[in-house]
């Protein structure tokens, strides 16, 4: 009996210190290449189109010769670095797999500076994760929501 008591105490014992010790937080960081990402996604319902272009360090939206700056939300985009390729869940959980020359469609909301002003300011409320590379800030931006099929 006094063996199952110290069994007892010392499984008390270890529980006790281990119960203080915090989980492993070594998870690597995400590796978004070329991506601009903000926290979360873009509630607005107007919608875009053209053709993805990934070029460089930038992830850009290509329609009738101007380009636009693509901002996605955080917790549905990724990059797959091997493929080159943006890795998009839709609203309706389905993963999308974009590649350069793509056609694409998004809902979302945009920005330009013809419209707008200096797309810095708008830039200043967004809660980024990763900022765009400064060679990719095009005179017009379009924070991703949704995917919508190209027409």
């Amino acid at each position: 009996m006094h063996f199952l008591r110290q069994a007892i105490a010392i499984g008390a014992l270890v529980s006790a210190c281990t119960a203080n010790v915090a989980p492993s937080t070594t998870t690597p960081p995400v590796d978004w290449g070329p991506l601009a990402v903000q926290a979360s996604g873009n509630g607005e319902k107007a919608r875009t189109q053209g053709t993805l272009r990934i070029d460089g360090d930038c992830v850009l939206l290509e329609r009738g010769g101007e380009r636009t700056l693509l901002v996605w939300p955080a917790s549905q985009v990724s990059w797959d670095p091997g493929r080159e390729t943006v890795m998009f869940v839709d609203r309706h959980g389905r993963l999308r797999q974009l590649t350069n020359g793509m056609p694409v469609g998004f809902g979302g909301g945009g920005a330009s500076e013809a419209e707008g002003g200096p797309l810095e300011d708008r830039f200043a409320s967004v809660d980024w994760v990763k900022r765009p590379d400064p060679e990719c800030v095009a005179p017009s931006v379009w924070f991703v929501g949704t995917w919508s099929n190209p027409t």
